[in-house]
């Protein structure tokens, strides 16, 4: 009898120690703020871009891939490796039957690895990844993990065909090579308006949103 109850007791203070040792982790949803404010784009949504000389051009967003709250049980120490990976992204794919149609890909990460992160990753018309900053949910200038073959200027208001559209940012690709890659020179980015417009390379044609 008193090795049944020592036995009970041993028993219970593994079971206790056992579920002391393991790791818990709560991770967040994906914090949509910034994407309404900056890319209130719906799905299946046609979205025109209109150059001056009539061309028109499509963009339709047609996924949207957001996380939801999560828990991580890593189990005991030292064997737990997974960490928290909080991102959203939105996705409009290119269609060989519909040329005038526009590929892009815009993802936010806001953790990855466990860590706080705070860039937003842009591929628009078949251009390299471009990194923007993404610091207290609002867009900003080129990350400065960003490749320095384009360049980000910032514009209190910019004024095109007759409407004035504030905090706009500029991307510049300022490599020659990767502009032709890609036939894209600039781009612009409204808070509200998502893509703005863009202008092509060679032959400088620009495209603004249809409104």
């Amino acid at each position: 009898m008193k090795h049944a109850v020592l036995y009970l007791i041993l028993l219970t203070i593994t079971a206790i120690s056992f579920t002391a040792c393991r790791q818990h982790e709560d991770c967040p949803a994906f914090d949509e703020t910034l994407f309404n404010d900056w890319f209130p784009y719906e799905t299946g949504v046609d979205y025109s871009f209109v150059s001056s000389d009539g061309i028109r051009e499509v963009l339709v967003i047609d996924e949207k891939d957001f996380t939801k709250a999560y828990s991580i049980d890593h189990g005991t120490k030292p064997t737990y490796t997974a960490k928290c990976d909080v991102h959203g992204e939105m996705r409009a794919l290119t269609d060989k039957d519909k040329p005038n149609k526009i590929g892009m890909r815009l993802q936010q990460s806001q953790v990855f690895a466990g860590i706080k992160s705070d860039y937003v990753v842009l591929e628009f018309r078949g251009s390299k990844q471009i990194l923007l900053n993404a610091t207290e949910n609002t867009l900003g200038g080129r990350h400065e993990r960003g490749s320095t073959q384009f360049s980000t200027q910032e514009h209190h208001s910019l004024d095109v065909n007759g409407m004035t559209y504030n905090t706009v940012i500029q991307i510049t690709i300022t490599d020659e090579s990767e502009a032709a890659r890609c036939g894209l020179k600039d781009i612009y980015i409204a808070k509200g308006q998502g893509i703005l417009g863009y202008r092509s390379f060679p032959g400088q044609r620009e495209y603004w949103k249809e409104q």
